[in-house]
């Protein structure tokens, strides 16, 4: 059975709780899922900016903030990016169309 990603797990944990979690929380999460407590502190800074530390780039899907300077984290949906191949959008009346 394969090990479900660190990533995974946070991005998760967040999504279920639906609040502002502490990263201290988050390190546990990873040290009790057999990652090292520095990993998760990675894994949410990639997932809050939307890269990944090889350079990929990842969809943002955690949202930080600073409280008393410790970090927190909080599961946001992100919406998805049209593509740029050259087509242009229209809003009108809430309604979104694409132009090509």
């Amino acid at each position: 059975m394969k090990k479900l990603s660190l990533s995974n797990r946070i991005a998760n944990y967040l999504e279920k709780q639906g609040c502002w979690i502490h990263s201290a929380d988050l390190e546990r999460l990873a040290l009790e899922a057999g990652y090292k407590s520095s990993n998760s502190g990675r894994r949410c800074r990639e997932m809050e900016s939307g890269h990944l530390s090889n350079g990929r780039i990842c969809p943002k899907i955690l949202e930080r903030k600073l409280v008393n300077g410790s970090v927190m984290y909080k599961f946001i949906r992100e919406e998805k990016p049209i593509p740029d191949n050259g087509a242009t959008v229209g809003v009108s009346g809430g309604i979104i169309t694409l132009f090509k």
